[in-house]
């Protein structure tokens, strides 16, 4: 008998502790993928993971239905909007995501998806003309029918010294938890600080940032309802230029920022933009202007603390260099008024994008992702009618001049994350997704007052939204992005004619062209001719292109598609070939 109770003692001692195997917090998990109300495409595998290993975790979506077991699996999902469920032991996570139907029959009626090498095409002879393209795919020494002619990307060509001017940018590495306070005793202080006519201010070393910031003098020298303007205190010369520039920003793009963007987070309480020209951007031949967005949060010298922001003006300012009146020198006054019609974008898309979130108290939101923050401000100097005082007209026709060497969103062939050839193609690609949305309008009676038709919304909502990447475009748009990039290609494909020009819009105010195309024919930039022709290059037969980049495109040769036979037959071939090549024919 005692035998059998000692049996029984131990069989329940086994029992329980097989039951408490787990305990109750095991089962409390989190989704990490897919992310919340994010955007993905039917066409591409999506990952399921929770934080925890629990390997009888269920997964359940509203559209598919059951998805599988594990803690992490990967899916496709039909398009529409999904809520997936996953759950373990009585406990339940619950996510919202979107997904998106990416090769729509319409759109892919003339196009051919090539998912491995060598790809035999064949299609009946007609009047086509044709380009190739990548979304998230890409290749190396992608080529059609070999021969030994080669085309390599242009990878170690950049724009010449001058022009590469505009593309500094401040670091965006600024602690985002120790953002200026709004309380009452620092707006007195700082409201007395603003009065003073002459104040020193932190300025970035545009040579070498990592270098302890400028601290110099500076006396105030322009004030309205809108700005203040700061020019080094030791200023002796002819200050025209600065009239010259202050009255373009005054009289033309300040209204046009707020219409299509909107304001700036008013850090320094004073209700107004600052304004600081300054020598030291000239001398180091860096930069033309920039936004500083560590002005936003506190200054802290302390260089042991995660907190550390020497160069922090506590203002919404924005830096600009010494402008001149000569037409031909980089820092001609209408290319400072552009650039500080540029920075002012990057000030009121971060606000909008970033800070806005953060003084919310979300510590993680996160800046705009650089290829969409710059194409941005490009497309804004556009805009307001200086596209060609301010130079984008270079950086539009350095991408055509290559199409193959950049990428819309991802790294260029030299492994540039931000580049002059990528800046002009999100310039082109925002300023199709601009117009196509509808564009703007200028006021008759006003040519300064600028009238939105779909356009300006799209800006906005584009700025607004939380997302920070390619995904943004589309969100704001109503359309994938993916789509609307091959849409476009369509189009400039079709519009561009070997005949003659295309036609744009221009400024009536300025003057300049609102809208960048290839195929614009001759412009004339401040004296100088430029000739916007098609996308090049124009591939041919044999051509090799070492690396076929994601986001990016070339268009064909015609040559490649002249045959005396009733149907014409490619073969593309490539290495490392990874998701899918496009092949598109546009008649």
């Amino acid at each position: 008998m005692l035998r059998n109770k000692l049996l029984f003692f131990l069989f329940c001692i086994l029992f329980i502790s097989c039951k408490n195997k787990y305990s109750t917090d095991d089962f409390i998990f989190h989704i990490i993928s897919p992310i919340e109300n994010n955007v993905y495409y039917d066409d591409l595998p999506i990952v399921l993971s929770i934080n925890k290993e629990i390997d009888f975790v269920y997964w359940t979506s509203s559209i598919n239905g059951d998805l599988g077991t594990g803690s992490q699996i990967s899916v496709n999902l039909l398009s529409g909007k999904h809520t997936i469920k996953a759950a373990a032991m009585g406990y339940e996570k619950i996510i919202s995501i979107t997904v998106l139907e990416r090769f729509n029959k319409d759109l892919m009626k003339s196009k051919f998806r090539i998912l491995q090498t060598p790809f035999d095409c064949i299609f009946k002879n007609q009047k086509y003309k044709a380009y190739i393209a990548s979304l998230n795919g890409s290749a190396d020494n992608f080529f059609i029918k070999k021969r030994n002619l080669h085309h390599s990307n242009h990878q170690n060509q950049n724009l010449e010294d001058n022009d590469d001017l505009k593309l500094f940018r401040c670091p965006d590495n600024v602690n985002l938890t120790s953002f200026v306070p709004n309380i009452s005793i620092f707006q007195y202080l700082q409201n007395i600080i603003e009065d003073k006519s002459e104040k020193k201010f932190y300025i970035v070393n545009t040579k070498n940032q990592i270098e302890e910031p400028h601290y110099i003098s500076f006396k105030k020298y322009y004030s309205s309802g809108n700005i203040d303007v700061w020019i080094p205190k030791d200023t002796l010369n002819n200050t025209s230029f600065f009239d010259l520039c202050i009255n373009e920003v005054e009289d033309v793009i300040l209204n046009r920022i707020f219409t299509i963007f909107g304001k700036a987070a008013d850090i320094d309480k004073n209700g107004k933009i600052t304004i600081i020209f300054s020598k030291t951007i000239n001398d180091e031949k860096k930069a033309l202007g920039f936004f500083n967005s560590a002005d936003f949060f506190k200054n802290n010298k302390d260089k042991d603390s995660v907190l550390y922001n020497p160069s922090s003006n506590e203002a919404d300012i924005i830096y600009a260099a010494i402008p001149s009146g000569n037409s031909s020198d980089n820092y001609y006054y209408k290319a400072i008024a552009a650039t500080i019609g540029h920075e002012l974008t990057h000030a009121v898309s971060f606000t909008a994008k970033t800070y806005s979130r953060i003084i919310e108290g979300n510590l993680e939101a996160a800046r705009m992702d650089i290829f969409l923050d710059e194409g941005l401000s490009h497309l804004s100097e556009n805009l307001i009618g200086y596209g060609f005082s301010g130079g984008n007209i270079k950086f539009f026709n350095k991408f055509l001049k290559d199409t193959v060497a950049y990428s819309f969103c991802k790294n260029s062939a030299a492994g540039l994350s931000d580049s002059a050839g990528q800046r002009g193609a999100m310039t082109l690609f925002l300023s199709w997704c601009f117009w196509k949305k509808g564009g703007m309008d200028w006021d008759v009676d006003n040519k300064v007052n600028l009238i939105d038709k779909g356009g300006i919304s799209f800006l906005k909502e584009l700025i607004n939204s939380e997302y920070t990447g390619w995904e943004a475009i589309g969100y704001a748009f109503g359309t994938p992005t993916d789509i609307l990039f091959l849409e476009m290609l369509d189009s400039i494909m079709q519009n561009c004619s070997n005949k003659g020009s295309v036609s744009y819009k221009k400024d009536p105010l300025t003057n300049e062209a609102v809208e960048f195309l290839p195929c614009m024919g001759e412009i004339d930039y401040n004296g100088f001719k430029i000739i916007i022709s098609e996308p090049e290059p124009k591939i041919k037969e044999g051509d090799v292109i070492k690396h076929f980049l994601p986001y990016s495109f070339a268009f064909l040769d015609n040559s490649l598609l002249e045959t005396e036979n009733i149907y014409n037959v490619l073969t593309f071939y490539s290495e490392n070939l990874e998701d899918s090549i496009l092949f598109s024919l546009v008649r």
